[in-house]
């Protein structure tokens, strides 16, 4: 896609042409990814068969997540008709709106997504094993697994909320030369639990065949967004839609997990760490306010960027082994074991 995007690109002066051709750049990559899909799935032994007898079991899994799919997208639509035209009507200028709103969705977003990828992963690794556990009725291990995931979820979020916190105006400033982007990146960063913790128990869920549960919770976070967007933005401006992704986050999240639990409660242990995560994160925080400040007076912005960030990993995984939190060998087996 990328490659296709620059070759497609290169030469075009029209914004809406540009737009045309970013678009078949995108068709592109799907019909390579199909493509090789298919000749990896025959190259490897796989032959075509009748799908009658998964037809209603696949469709019945399948369906709610597609639900989601479709009602993210349509909800993406909507918030990119609807938060400019709010920003109009609690009185900025059109330019003014959509320069807003391509501040938050385009730059403030995409860095405070930067999780989903790791947590994608880990969700992908631990779906088919927990089904496996679940169908066979391997309840303790079942719930050792889910322990496994929720807290590589929080130890990722926990690691990157002090970064955010502390250096979030200044990846703006480097990365997009926007103050409001940066600004924004650190006073939305603590969206990041919720966030994260929202995919990861929507992922446990699913491969649990608790699909419809978590169909239904999205739209009550959805339609919770979406009032924000409607009703926020005389009152906090463009916040309202970061305001609104917390909101759905934390109310989605705390629906997940409440209904894991009753499934499949947790440990002691595993809410004890959480919470020395959680206390860890202000020391973290101050250790790295000083040193910025320190670094940012004989560095530039992006010295003192890199050796703060540095130092802040560090101070936090001597901080987690002490605290008996962080240990290698978990992780390794969650990310290469098969």
């Amino acid at each position: 896609m990328v490659i296709a995007g620059i070759l497609l690109l290169r030469n075009v002066s029209d914004v809406f042409e540009g737009a045309r051709l970013a678009s078949v750049a995108v068709v592109i990559s799907y019909f390579v990814s199909f493509s090789s899909a298919i000749v990896c799935f025959f190259a490897r032994g796989g032959r075509l068969s009748s799908p009658k007898k998964q037809l209603r079991p696949l469709f019945g899994s399948a369906l709610p997540i597609t639900a989601v799919r479709a009602g993210g997208s349509l909800v993406g639509s909507a918030v990119a008709v609807l938060l400019p035209a709010m920003l109009i009507r609690a009185g900025a200028s059109a330019s003014e709106a959509l320069q807003m709103f391509g501040v938050v969705s385009g730059m403030a977003m995409p860095v405070l997504s930067i999780p989903s990828t790791v947590i994608g992963s880990i969700s992908l690794v631990l779906v088919p094993e927990l089904s496996e556990d679940f169908y066979r009725k391997r309840y303790r291990q079942l719930s050792a697994n889910i322990e496994r995931g929720l807290s590589a979820t929080v130890l990722i979020a926990c690691t990157l909320i002090p970064l955010f916190l502390v250096l979030g105006e200044d990846v703006g400033r480097v990365l997009y030369s926007d103050a409001d982007a940066g600004e924004m990146i650190r006073n939305c960063c603590l969206m990041l639990l919720p966030m994260s913790l929202t995919m990861i128990s929507t992922g446990i869920l699913n491969s649990l065949n608790f699909e419809k549960v978590t169909l239904a919770y999205y739209f009550i976070g959805a339609a919770l967004m979406l009032g924000a967007v409607l009703f926020l933005p005389q009152y906090i401006g463009v916040y309202a839609y970061p305001v609104g992704m917390a909101l759905s986050f934390v109310v989605s999240s705390t629906l997940n997990l409440a209904f894991l639990v009753r499934k499949c409660p947790l440990s002691k242990a595993f809410l004890k760490k959480c919470l020395i995560l959680f206390a860890l994160m202000f020391p973290v925080s101050v250790v790295g306010n000083f040193t910025f400040a320190a670094l940012n007076r004989c560095l530039g912005a992006l010295g003192a960027l890199s050796l703060t960030a540095a130092v802040m990993l560090a101070v936090t995984f001597v901080s987690y082994f002490f605290c008996h939190i962080f240990s290698p060998a978990p992780f390794k087996k969650l990310l290469f074991d098969k």
